[in-house]
């Protein structure tokens, strides 16, 4: 084998390293596209050869699929009342009402609301409203003197879920 020969086998050697090198840089720079790239479906048509044909969409198809894109699409919304919180629970079913004292002493102290909390509860064949009334309690030496005056109450008593008008039975 002679020098020439040589030279030119490194010639070709090297372009096919050169060209296996662009291919993996290639390669690389896709792969990091795709993973740390935007993540949108979106087909950017910039990026594609321009020699190759687009397989899916014809121009035939396009011009289907902008006709059928427009749309229009109207309703009626009733306007007035927003919804303010839980429906009422109905008034023709029994009431058992069950008073809750703080465990302070209330005698020389002046009632001045209570707190009411109304749950539904099941007896078989029949619903039952429970509502639990617990006093609200200041003391009347304390408000005379100081209008920060503490106000005693009752805790509520555990429920089977949190802010929920249904009793453990139904």
């Amino acid at each position: 084998m002679s020098k020439e020969e040589q030279i030119a086998q490194n010639e070709i050697l090297i372009a096919r390293k050169d060209a296996k090198i662009s291919q993996l840089e290639f390669e690389l720079a896709q792969l990091k596209k795709y993973i740390f790239g935007t993540k949108s479906e979106k087909f950017n048509s910039s990026e594609v050869d321009p020699e190759q044909l687009n397989l899916f969409n014809t121009p035939e198809d396009i011009q289907e699929e902008v006709v059928a894109a427009v749309e229009v699409i109207t309703y009626q919304r009733k306007k007035g009342k927003a919804h303010k919180g839980r429906n009422k629970l109905p008034d023709h079913l029994p009431v058992t009402e069950i008073i809750i004292e703080p465990e302070v002493d209330t005698t020389d102290m002046v009632k001045i609301g209570e707190e009411v909390s109304e749950t539904l509860d099941y007896t078989p064949a029949s619903l039952m409203i429970i509502r639990r009334i617990r006093p609200k309690y200041v003391d009347k030496k304390a408000s005379e003197e100081d209008s920060g005056s503490p106000i005693f109450i009752a805790p509520m008593p555990m429920r089977a879920l949190n802010k929920c008008i249904a009793e453990p039975a139904v």
